[in-house]
């Protein structure tokens, strides 16, 4: 549409509206909201996908490596293979969930207060917090997964512990350490506050374990925490 013009009887013309101006406004907004639109769109996409990658990975596992009693193998070997685990992933300190396709090396003793330090351990496997007991100690056995502020960075600092959430009670966990087998039943899953530890405080005679990871995954708002009980020794 063509500018309005009107004219003063001197001779003065004034412009009293030009819809060229206010289409070319209208186009430009539309143009803007649609681009705003899509960056919002592809950054949700990079925001979610490496949960959805752990969660892939994590479901291929299940179909790729299911339990399988007729492995074969010799002494621990043999031991693991019936469980469906070639092998553990270090035989000095490895935490393996035959359910959930975990076995990652354990980190021995990291300092949970030391950001730098547990979270160089997290680059690797998972960790065990230094001040809590061993394997073949009385006490509280802490073990802690993933740390991470971001979910882009879950595959950075170890996503051995993102199918945690799939863990049940009455599921067995299994330590190697030291070339000893510690195998321990699941008795309590919950989420915990960031700051509660109340988990952590045992009795010298009581033994457990305690897993723990961030949730919702990728977050730190809150803790995902599995305790299992001592069931074998071998």
């Amino acid at each position: 549409m063509e500018p309005k013009y009107i004219t003063h009887q001197k001779g003065e013309t004034f412009v009293i509206y030009n819809s060229s101006l206010v289409e070319t406004g209208s186009r430009f907004k539309k143009k803007l909201g649609l681009l705003c639109l899509t960056i919002s769109f592809l950054a949700f996409i990079v925001f979610l996908s490496p949960i959805l990658t752990a969660e892939f990975q994590y479901r291929v596992s299940q179909v790729s490596n299911p339990i399988n009693p007729e492995l074969s193998g010799f002494g621990q070997l043999l031991w693991l293979d019936k469980k469906g685990i070639l092998s553990p992933a270090d035989w000095d300190f490895s935490l393996i969930i035959p359910k959930i396709q975990i076995n990652a090396r354990v980190e021995n003793s990291i300092d949970i207060s030391n950001d730098g330090e547990y979270k160089l351990a997290l680059k690797t496997g998972v960790a065990h917090a230094e001040g809590t007991s061993l394997p073949d100690q009385s006490g509280t056995i802490y073990i802690f997964g993933h740390s991470t502020d971001y979910p882009w960075n879950i595959t950075r600092y170890s996503a051995y512990f993102y199918p945690l959430r799939y863990l049940e009670k009455g599921e067995e966990i299994i330590i190697i350490y030291q070339g000893k087998n510690y195998v321990y039943r699941v008795e309590e899953k919950r989420v915990a506050e960031a700051n509660e530890l109340e988990y952590l405080l045992s009795s010298e005679e009581e033994n457990r374990l305690v897993l723990q990871t961030c949730w919702p995954p990728g977050t730190t708002w809150k803790r995902l925490i599995i305790v299992a009980s001592p069931i074998e020794e071998t």
